[in-house]
Protein backbone atom coordinates (compact mmCIF):
# COMPACT_ATOMS: atom_id res chain seq x y z
CA UNK A 1 0.00 0.00 0.00
CA UNK A 2 1.27 3.48 -0.95
CA UNK A 3 -0.33 6.47 0.79
CA UNK A 4 -0.08 10.19 0.04
CA UNK A 5 -0.94 12.48 2.97
CA UNK A 6 -1.79 16.10 2.21
CA UNK A 7 -1.37 18.31 5.29
CA UNK A 8 -1.10 21.96 4.23
CA UNK A 9 -0.39 23.31 7.72
CA UNK A 10 2.63 24.48 9.64
CA UNK A 11 3.45 21.10 11.16
CA UNK A 12 6.17 22.62 13.33
CA UNK A 13 3.44 24.06 15.52
CA UNK A 14 2.32 21.40 17.99
CA UNK A 15 -1.41 21.99 18.01
CA UNK A 16 -4.23 19.44 17.94
CA UNK A 17 -4.17 19.19 14.14
CA UNK A 18 -0.43 18.46 14.02
CA UNK A 19 -0.76 15.88 16.78
CA UNK A 20 -3.52 14.06 14.89
CA UNK A 21 -1.59 14.08 11.61
CA UNK A 22 1.62 12.94 13.32
CA UNK A 23 -0.25 10.07 14.96
CA UNK A 24 -1.96 8.83 11.79
CA UNK A 25 1.28 8.91 9.80
CA UNK A 26 3.31 7.24 12.55
CA UNK A 27 0.68 4.49 12.88
CA UNK A 28 1.40 3.48 9.28
CA UNK A 29 5.14 3.18 9.81
CA UNK A 30 6.22 -0.28 8.64
CA UNK A 31 2.75 -1.05 7.26
CA UNK A 32 3.02 0.82 3.96
CA UNK A 33 5.41 0.36 1.08
CA UNK A 34 5.58 4.13 0.65
CA UNK A 35 4.34 7.08 2.74
CA UNK A 36 4.38 10.48 1.05
CA UNK A 37 3.66 13.76 2.83
CA UNK A 38 2.75 16.93 0.96
CA UNK A 39 3.14 19.87 3.41
CA UNK A 40 4.92 23.21 3.86
CA UNK A 41 6.95 22.06 6.90
CA UNK A 42 8.14 18.90 8.61
CA UNK A 43 8.49 18.53 12.38
CA UNK A 44 11.14 16.63 14.32
CA UNK A 45 8.83 13.71 15.13
CA UNK A 46 8.05 13.04 11.48
CA UNK A 47 11.71 13.42 10.51
CA UNK A 48 12.36 10.30 12.60
CA UNK A 49 10.08 8.17 10.44
CA UNK A 50 12.40 6.25 8.16
CA UNK A 51 11.34 6.28 4.52
CA UNK A 52 8.81 9.13 4.77
CA UNK A 53 9.02 11.06 1.50
CA UNK A 54 8.32 14.73 2.07
CA UNK A 55 7.23 16.99 -0.79
CA UNK A 56 7.65 20.63 0.24
CA UNK A 57 4.81 23.03 -0.53
CA UNK A 58 4.78 26.77 -0.89
CA UNK A 59 2.60 28.61 1.60
CA UNK A 60 -0.47 29.73 -0.28
CA UNK A 61 -3.58 30.73 1.60
CA UNK A 62 -5.89 27.74 1.52
CA UNK A 63 -8.98 29.92 1.53
CA UNK A 64 -7.85 31.43 -1.79
CA UNK A 65 -7.18 28.09 -3.47
CA UNK A 66 -10.37 26.54 -2.08
CA UNK A 67 -12.69 29.31 -3.21
CA UNK A 68 -11.11 29.82 -6.62
CA UNK A 69 -11.56 26.10 -7.15
CA UNK A 70 -15.12 26.15 -5.83
CA UNK A 71 -16.23 29.11 -7.92
CA UNK A 72 -14.68 27.77 -11.13
CA UNK A 73 -16.18 24.30 -10.75
CA UNK A 74 -12.74 22.83 -9.92
CA UNK A 75 -11.31 23.94 -13.27
CA UNK A 76 -8.46 25.61 -11.41
CA UNK A 77 -7.40 22.52 -9.44
CA UNK A 78 -4.44 21.66 -11.65
CA UNK A 79 -3.47 25.30 -12.19
CA UNK A 80 -3.31 25.94 -8.43
CA UNK A 81 -0.72 23.19 -8.01
CA UNK A 82 1.78 25.21 -10.01
CA UNK A 83 1.60 27.90 -7.35
CA UNK A 84 1.84 25.43 -4.47
CA UNK A 85 4.86 23.41 -5.59
CA UNK A 86 6.77 22.24 -8.60
CA UNK A 87 4.44 19.67 -10.19
CA UNK A 88 7.49 17.70 -11.36
CA UNK A 89 7.95 16.68 -7.72
CA UNK A 90 4.60 14.89 -7.70
CA UNK A 91 5.11 12.91 -10.91
CA UNK A 92 7.17 10.23 -9.16
CA UNK A 93 4.44 9.67 -6.56
CA UNK A 94 2.67 6.37 -7.09
CA UNK A 95 -0.13 6.61 -4.55
CA UNK A 96 -2.84 4.00 -4.01
CA UNK A 97 -4.69 6.36 -1.63
CA UNK A 98 -4.80 10.13 -1.13
CA UNK A 99 -5.59 11.05 2.50
CA UNK A 100 -6.11 14.80 2.80
CA UNK A 101 -6.68 16.85 5.92
CA UNK A 102 -9.31 19.58 6.21
CA UNK A 103 -11.88 20.28 3.50
CA UNK A 104 -10.09 23.41 2.34
CA UNK A 105 -7.22 21.29 1.05
CA UNK A 106 -9.49 19.39 -1.34
CA UNK A 107 -8.36 21.40 -4.41
CA UNK A 108 -4.84 20.11 -3.76
CA UNK A 109 -6.11 16.53 -3.60
CA UNK A 110 -8.08 16.95 -6.84
CA UNK A 111 -5.12 18.60 -8.55
CA UNK A 112 -2.70 15.90 -7.44
CA UNK A 113 -5.05 13.16 -8.65
CA UNK A 114 -5.40 14.93 -12.00
CA UNK A 115 -1.61 15.26 -12.27
CA UNK A 116 -1.04 11.61 -11.37
CA UNK A 117 -3.85 10.55 -13.71
CA UNK A 118 -4.74 7.58 -11.55
CA UNK A 119 -7.82 6.32 -9.75
CA UNK A 120 -6.56 6.61 -6.16
CA UNK A 121 -9.52 7.19 -3.80
CA UNK A 122 -9.61 10.49 -1.91
CA UNK A 123 -10.22 10.35 1.85
CA UNK A 124 -10.85 13.52 3.86
CA UNK A 125 -9.90 13.57 7.53
CA UNK A 126 -12.47 15.77 9.26
CA UNK A 127 -11.53 16.80 12.78
CA UNK A 128 -13.54 19.99 13.03
CA UNK A 129 -16.57 21.78 11.66
CA UNK A 130 -17.41 25.43 10.94
CA UNK A 131 -21.09 24.53 11.38
CA UNK A 132 -20.52 23.72 15.05
CA UNK A 133 -18.72 26.97 15.85
CA UNK A 134 -20.01 30.45 16.54
CA UNK A 135 -18.76 33.60 14.87
CA UNK A 136 -16.57 35.76 17.09
CA UNK A 137 -16.90 39.33 15.75
CA UNK A 138 -13.22 40.31 16.09
CA UNK A 139 -12.64 41.94 12.70
CA UNK A 140 -14.28 42.00 9.28
CA UNK A 141 -11.73 39.73 7.60
CA UNK A 142 -12.05 36.98 10.21
CA UNK A 143 -15.87 37.13 10.05
CA UNK A 144 -15.78 36.93 6.24
CA UNK A 145 -13.33 34.02 6.42
CA UNK A 146 -15.54 32.20 8.90
CA UNK A 147 -18.66 32.65 6.78
CA UNK A 148 -16.76 31.52 3.68
CA UNK A 149 -15.57 28.45 5.63
CA UNK A 150 -19.15 27.55 6.53
CA UNK A 151 -20.24 27.93 2.92
CA UNK A 152 -17.35 25.83 1.64
CA UNK A 153 -18.09 23.12 4.19
CA UNK A 154 -21.75 22.87 3.15
CA UNK A 155 -20.81 22.58 -0.52
CA UNK A 156 -17.46 20.78 -0.38
CA UNK A 157 -18.46 17.96 1.95
CA UNK A 158 -21.00 16.70 -0.61
CA UNK A 159 -18.54 16.61 -3.51
CA UNK A 160 -18.95 13.29 -5.35
CA UNK A 161 -15.18 12.94 -5.76
CA UNK A 162 -14.69 12.35 -2.03
CA UNK A 163 -14.64 8.59 -1.59
CA UNK A 164 -14.65 8.52 2.23
CA UNK A 165 -14.17 10.46 5.44
CA UNK A 166 -12.20 9.65 8.58
CA UNK A 167 -13.36 11.27 11.84
CA UNK A 168 -12.09 11.07 15.45
CA UNK A 169 -15.32 9.92 17.14
CA UNK A 170 -18.70 8.25 16.62
CA UNK A 171 -20.42 11.38 17.96
CA UNK A 172 -18.87 13.43 15.15
CA UNK A 173 -19.69 10.74 12.58
CA UNK A 174 -23.35 10.78 13.62
CA UNK A 175 -23.37 14.58 13.33
CA UNK A 176 -22.05 14.81 9.76
CA UNK A 177 -24.16 11.86 8.60
CA UNK A 178 -27.31 13.54 9.90
CA UNK A 179 -26.40 17.12 8.94
CA UNK A 180 -25.19 16.42 5.41
CA UNK A 181 -27.04 13.23 4.49
CA UNK A 182 -23.82 11.29 3.93
CA UNK A 183 -24.01 7.50 3.90
CA UNK A 184 -22.74 6.07 7.22
CA UNK A 185 -20.76 3.51 5.23
CA UNK A 186 -18.71 6.36 3.79
CA UNK A 187 -17.58 7.64 7.22
CA UNK A 188 -14.97 5.75 9.27
CA UNK A 189 -14.18 6.44 12.93
CA UNK A 190 -10.40 6.64 13.43
CA UNK A 191 -9.51 7.87 16.94
CA UNK A 192 -6.49 10.01 17.74
CA UNK A 193 -3.21 8.18 18.26
CA UNK A 194 -0.94 8.08 21.29
CA UNK A 195 2.43 6.37 21.04
CA UNK A 196 2.44 4.31 24.23
CA UNK A 197 6.10 3.36 23.81
CA UNK A 198 7.12 7.02 24.05
CA UNK A 199 5.49 7.63 27.43
CA UNK A 200 8.32 7.86 29.94
CA UNK A 201 7.12 9.15 33.30
CA UNK A 202 9.73 10.55 35.71
CA UNK A 203 10.63 9.02 39.06
CA UNK A 204 9.87 10.96 42.26
CA UNK A 205 13.51 12.06 42.42
CA UNK A 206 13.41 13.25 38.82
CA UNK A 207 10.18 15.11 39.59
CA UNK A 208 11.83 16.87 42.52
CA UNK A 209 14.82 17.94 40.42
CA UNK A 210 12.55 19.03 37.58
CA UNK A 211 10.35 21.10 39.91
CA UNK A 212 13.50 22.77 41.24
CA UNK A 213 14.72 23.55 37.73
CA UNK A 214 11.39 25.23 36.90
CA UNK A 215 11.22 27.00 40.31
CA UNK A 216 8.08 25.08 41.24
CA UNK A 217 9.04 23.80 44.68
CA UNK A 218 6.32 23.87 47.35
CA UNK A 219 3.61 25.02 44.95
CA UNK A 220 0.31 23.65 43.71
CA UNK A 221 0.50 23.20 39.95
CA UNK A 222 -2.45 23.61 37.58
CA UNK A 223 -1.58 22.39 34.07
CA UNK A 224 -3.11 23.08 30.67
CA UNK A 225 -1.97 21.79 27.28
CA UNK A 226 -3.53 23.20 24.13
CA UNK A 227 -4.49 26.20 22.04
CA UNK A 228 -5.13 29.66 23.44
CA UNK A 229 -8.48 30.15 21.72
CA UNK A 230 -11.92 31.09 23.02
CA UNK A 231 -13.49 27.81 21.86
CA UNK A 232 -10.79 25.75 23.58
CA UNK A 233 -11.84 27.50 26.78
CA UNK A 234 -8.52 29.27 27.30
CA UNK A 235 -10.22 32.48 28.50
CA UNK A 236 -12.41 30.42 30.85
CA UNK A 237 -9.22 28.88 32.23
CA UNK A 238 -7.67 32.29 32.93
CA UNK A 239 -10.82 33.59 34.63
CA UNK A 240 -10.99 30.42 36.74
CA UNK A 241 -7.31 30.60 37.62
CA UNK A 242 -7.70 34.20 38.78
CA UNK A 243 -10.28 32.91 41.29
CA UNK A 244 -8.05 29.96 42.26
CA UNK A 245 -5.26 32.38 43.25
CA UNK A 246 -7.57 34.02 45.79
CA UNK A 247 -7.86 30.70 47.67
CA UNK A 248 -4.40 29.29 46.91
CA UNK A 249 -1.97 32.21 46.41
CA UNK A 250 1.06 29.95 45.89
CA UNK A 251 -0.51 28.11 42.93
CA UNK A 252 1.27 28.09 39.58
CA UNK A 253 -0.33 27.76 36.17
CA UNK A 254 1.73 25.55 33.84
CA UNK A 255 0.81 26.33 30.23
CA UNK A 256 2.03 24.34 27.22
CA UNK A 257 0.82 26.23 24.15
CA UNK A 258 1.77 26.68 20.47
CA UNK A 259 2.17 30.48 20.74
CA UNK A 260 3.78 31.69 23.97
CA UNK A 261 4.40 35.30 22.87
CA UNK A 262 0.70 35.86 22.04
CA UNK A 263 -0.37 34.18 25.28
CA UNK A 264 1.67 36.56 27.43
CA UNK A 265 -0.44 39.48 26.24
CA UNK A 266 -3.69 37.62 26.93
CA UNK A 267 -2.54 36.71 30.45
CA UNK A 268 -1.77 40.36 31.21
CA UNK A 269 -5.19 41.42 29.89
CA UNK A 270 -6.79 39.16 32.49
CA UNK A 271 -4.82 40.80 35.31
CA UNK A 272 -2.73 37.71 36.09
CA UNK A 273 0.88 38.25 37.15
CA UNK A 274 3.26 36.40 34.83
CA UNK A 275 5.23 35.32 37.92
CA UNK A 276 2.36 32.93 38.74
CA UNK A 277 2.58 31.31 35.29
CA UNK A 278 5.10 28.93 33.75
CA UNK A 279 4.80 29.29 29.98
CA UNK A 280 6.20 26.67 27.62
CA UNK A 281 5.90 26.64 23.84
CA UNK A 282 5.71 23.89 21.22
CA UNK A 283 6.77 20.97 23.38
CA UNK A 284 6.82 17.73 21.32
CA UNK A 285 4.24 15.27 22.57
CA UNK A 286 6.74 12.67 23.73
CA UNK A 287 8.24 15.27 26.10
CA UNK A 288 4.94 16.54 27.51
CA UNK A 289 4.60 13.74 30.07
CA UNK A 290 7.54 14.86 32.20
CA UNK A 291 5.84 18.26 32.56
CA UNK A 292 2.35 16.84 33.15
CA UNK A 293 3.75 14.55 35.85
CA UNK A 294 4.42 17.68 37.93
CA UNK A 295 0.78 18.78 37.86
CA UNK A 296 -1.61 18.40 40.78
CA UNK A 297 -4.50 18.95 38.39
CA UNK A 298 -4.84 19.09 34.59
CA UNK A 299 -7.61 21.28 33.19
CA UNK A 300 -9.81 20.66 30.14
CA UNK A 301 -11.94 23.82 29.72
CA UNK A 302 -13.21 23.32 26.14
CA UNK A 303 -16.53 25.08 25.80
CA UNK A 304 -19.95 23.53 25.34
CA UNK A 305 -22.17 24.21 22.31
CA UNK A 306 -19.10 23.96 20.07
CA UNK A 307 -17.53 21.18 18.02
CA UNK A 308 -15.93 19.84 21.21
CA UNK A 309 -19.31 18.41 22.19
CA UNK A 310 -18.58 15.88 19.43
CA UNK A 311 -14.78 15.74 19.32
CA UNK A 312 -12.78 14.31 22.24
CA UNK A 313 -9.61 16.34 22.76
CA UNK A 314 -6.33 14.55 22.08
CA UNK A 315 -4.93 16.26 25.19
CA UNK A 316 -7.18 13.91 27.19
CA UNK A 317 -4.98 11.05 26.02
CA UNK A 318 -1.95 12.80 27.51
CA UNK A 319 -3.70 13.69 30.77
CA UNK A 320 -4.81 10.08 31.28
CA UNK A 321 -1.42 8.66 30.25
CA UNK A 322 0.23 10.81 32.92
CA UNK A 323 -2.40 9.73 35.49
CA UNK A 324 -3.32 13.32 36.36
CA UNK A 325 -6.46 14.43 38.18
CA UNK A 326 -8.62 16.04 35.45
CA UNK A 327 -10.98 18.97 35.98
CA UNK A 328 -13.09 20.06 33.02
CA UNK A 329 -16.46 20.85 31.56
CA UNK A 330 -18.90 17.95 31.36
CA UNK A 331 -19.13 17.69 27.58
CA UNK A 332 -20.61 14.45 26.25
CA UNK A 333 -17.39 13.62 24.40
CA UNK A 334 -15.38 14.08 27.61
CA UNK A 335 -17.80 12.05 29.74
CA UNK A 336 -17.73 9.20 27.22
CA UNK A 337 -13.96 9.17 27.09
CA UNK A 338 -13.45 9.30 30.86
CA UNK A 339 -16.15 6.76 31.77
CA UNK A 340 -13.75 4.39 33.51
CA UNK A 341 -11.19 6.95 34.68
CA UNK A 342 -11.46 7.60 38.44
CA UNK A 343 -9.52 10.84 38.87
CA UNK A 344 -11.85 13.43 37.41
CA UNK A 345 -14.26 16.19 38.37
CA UNK A 346 -16.52 17.47 35.58
CA UNK A 347 -18.61 20.60 36.06
CA UNK A 348 -21.37 22.51 34.29
CA UNK A 349 -20.21 23.69 30.87
CA UNK A 350 -19.17 27.28 30.21
CA UNK A 351 -19.16 28.14 33.91
CA UNK A 352 -15.67 29.26 34.94
CA UNK A 353 -16.74 29.81 38.58
CA UNK A 354 -17.58 26.11 38.93
CA UNK A 355 -14.35 25.27 37.13
CA UNK A 356 -12.42 27.33 39.69
CA UNK A 357 -14.24 25.75 42.65
CA UNK A 358 -13.47 22.27 41.34
CA UNK A 359 -9.78 23.10 40.86
CA UNK A 360 -9.54 24.52 44.40
CA UNK A 361 -11.30 21.49 45.88
CA UNK A 362 -8.91 19.09 44.15
CA UNK A 363 -5.83 21.11 45.17
CA UNK A 364 -6.98 21.22 48.79
CA UNK A 365 -8.14 17.62 49.20
CA UNK A 366 -6.23 15.39 46.80
CA UNK A 367 -2.75 14.06 47.44
CA UNK A 368 -0.11 14.52 44.76
CA UNK A 369 -0.35 11.57 42.41
CA UNK A 370 2.82 9.69 41.71
CA UNK A 371 3.57 9.15 38.04
CA UNK A 372 2.19 5.74 37.15
CA UNK A 373 1.66 3.67 34.02
CA UNK A 374 -1.53 2.18 35.50
CA UNK A 375 -3.84 3.73 32.92
CA UNK A 376 -1.83 3.13 29.77
CA UNK A 377 -3.81 -0.06 29.13
CA UNK A 378 -6.93 2.10 28.96
CA UNK A 379 -5.41 3.79 25.89
CA UNK A 380 -4.56 0.69 23.85
CA UNK A 381 -7.37 1.39 21.37
CA UNK A 382 -5.44 4.57 20.52
CA UNK A 383 -2.10 2.83 20.01
CA UNK A 384 -0.28 3.11 16.65
CA UNK A 385 -0.67 -0.64 16.15
CA UNK A 386 -4.48 -0.57 16.49
CA UNK A 387 -4.95 2.63 14.46
CA UNK A 388 -2.51 1.48 11.78
CA UNK A 389 -4.45 -1.76 11.27
CA UNK A 390 -7.70 0.20 11.09
CA UNK A 391 -6.32 2.59 8.46
CA UNK A 392 -4.92 -0.19 6.29
CA UNK A 393 -8.30 -1.98 6.36
CA UNK A 394 -10.04 1.24 5.29
CA UNK A 395 -7.54 1.87 2.50
CA UNK A 396 -7.83 -1.69 1.14
CA UNK A 397 -11.62 -1.55 1.21
CA UNK A 398 -11.65 1.73 -0.72
CA UNK A 399 -9.06 0.63 -3.27
CA UNK A 400 -11.07 -2.51 -3.98
CA UNK A 401 -14.26 -0.44 -4.29
CA UNK A 402 -12.73 2.13 -6.64
CA UNK A 403 -10.93 -0.36 -8.83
Amino acid sequence: MKVLFIAPFNLKIYDGTTIRINGLIKSLKGRCKEIYLLSPTLNEELKKIYGLKWISMKRLRLYLSAYVSLLTGHLADGLLLKYQFDTDLIKDVDADVIHTHWLLSLPLAYGVKKTLNNDAPIIVDLHGSFQLQKILPSNLMSVMGFMAGRFHERVGIKDWRIDAFTVPSKLFKDFIVKRYGISPEKVFVVPDVIDLENIHLPTLNEMFLFRKKLSLEATKIVAYVGSSSYFHGFYDLLMAYRLVLKSIPNAKLLLIVPNASAVKGIIRQYGIDLDSVVLLENIPREEIYKYLALADVAVLPQRGKTQFEYLPSNKLLDYVAAGRFIVGYALQSVKDFLTGYPYKKLVRTNNYQELARAIVEVLQTERVRRPSNSFIKELEEHSPMKIGKKLICIYKKLVRGVR
